[in-house]
């Protein structure tokens, strides 16, 4: 009797050790994983005076090294929305149409619906390490368009295959320069994938949806230098690797993940930018390691 207890405790075992093996590969989660916390506590600071930014105000972290710059290759792709993010996990490489009859005809709505898993990893400390430019401004227009040559809607966007979808150009006018090379007034674009043209719709469910019009923003950009999105879009435009929505009389921003004061994560980019000029001098050294907990 002893042993078959024995076999099936050992059994057990293996099988709880393959299930934390399979999250951990799949997943990421180990026991020695924090909870999620979608809405990070953290302390009030208030903002007071006529200027948003209060340096200073915010608590004092201690810096995590640049992750490695080199995106995964399953994650690459030609879309704009598919481009690396470090949120992102693999992306599919062709959106799944939803077909509610077996032949359709070309004149029919297209609708596509792709779903992203988004991996809340890097906080906002480490997007702002990540971004080239971060600016705080309002959206003045959005428009979506056929990744045709000319914009439009191809013959027959039901063929298997083929390729084609649909973005949004976002133009941003900076109030507010964060960090980057841009200069207050200037407009600037953002491309996402998905959007609707006509009655075709590309939903692409992150958790984000698609900017609106006289919304107050605060983004995190890289430059998208890519030959297929510089075809579709000539000149600079620029990937979001993060985003909030600002509220102008609160002084807070707000994701789907987070809400911070705006003076935390103003202080936040600071201090990024302090840790990127030390990484270009070659004087940044990675804090050290927590000091274990005495047992």
């Amino acid at each position: 009797m002893q042993k078959r207890i024995g076999i099936i405790v050992t059994g057990i075992v293996i099988a709880v050790t393959v299930i934390m093996l399979i999250l951990n590969q799949t997943t990421g989660w180990s026991v020695f994983s924090e909870p999620a916390q979608p809405f990070p506590g953290e302390d009030d600071h208030s903002l007071d005076g006529d200027t948003i930014l209060k340096p200073g105000e915010a608590t004092d972290f201690l810096p995590t090294p640049l992750p490695p710059m080199t995106p995964p290759k399953e994650a690459i792709a030609l879309t704009p929305g598919q481009i690396w993010n470090p949120r992102y996990h693999a992306l599919p490489e062709e959106p799944t149409r939803i077909a509610t009859e077996t032949a359709v005809r070309s004149e029919d709505p297209w609708l596509n619906y792709v779903q992203v898993d988004i991996v809340p990893t890097w906080d906002s400390k480490q997007m702002a390490l990540w971004s080239e430019l971060i600016v705080l401004g309002e959206v003045v227009d959005v428009q979506s368009y056929w990744s045709t040559s000319d914009g439009k809607r191809p013959a027959n966007p039901h063929v298997t295959g083929s390729g084609y979808y649909i973005y949004s150009l976002t133009t941003v006018k900076v109030e507010q320069l964060l960090e980057g090379d841009v200069s207050i007034g200037d407009s600037i674009r953002l491309i996402q994938n998905g959007g609707q043209v006509g009655e075709d719709k590309l939903i692409v469910d992150d958790g984000y949806p698609l900017f609106t019009p006289g919304q107050l923003v605060l983004v995190y950009l890289n430059p998208i230098i890519h030959p297929e999105i510089q075809k579709l879009v000539p000149g600079v435009v620029y990937n979001v690797v993060e985003r909030y929505i600002v509220d102008r009389t609160a002084q807070t921003a707000t994701n789907p993940f987070s809400q911070k004061s705006l003076a935390v994560l103003f202080e936040e980019v600071q201090q990024a930018q302090q840790i990127k000029q030390e990484i270009r001098e070659g004087r940044f050294t990675p804090p050290p390691p927590p000091t274990p907990a005495p047992s």
